[in-house]
């Protein structure tokens, strides 16, 4: 049980580490160039697939991502994709 604190500082570092996992997961799935209804049925899937991790990630507080780069880096990446798809939709 001490591995974690060997790895993670508290709770609240290891849960941005897994909200950054899964953001990421949710960018993998995000490719650039979906149309926008395309976009959304692969948001929401996701979010049925994983809803406790999806829950996870969104009661990150925004300012998580300054104690967490990658966890920063990752929604950003979900961000830029949504405004991507959005951008391109009627």
């Amino acid at each position: 049980h001490r591995t974690l604190h060997h790895h993670f500082h508290d709770r609240e570092g290891l849960l941005r580490e897994l909200s950054a996992s899964g953001f990421s997961m949710l960018a993998e799935r995000l490719s650039a160039g979906l149309p926008p209804q395309r976009f959304m049925e692969t948001y929401l899937r996701f979010g049925l697939e994983h809803p406790q991790l999806y829950a996870l990630m969104m009661r990150q507080q925004a300012d998580a991502g300054l104690a967490c780069e990658r966890l920063q880096i990752a929604r950003q990446r979900v961000i830029a994709l949504a405004l991507a798809a959005l951008a391109g939709g009627e």
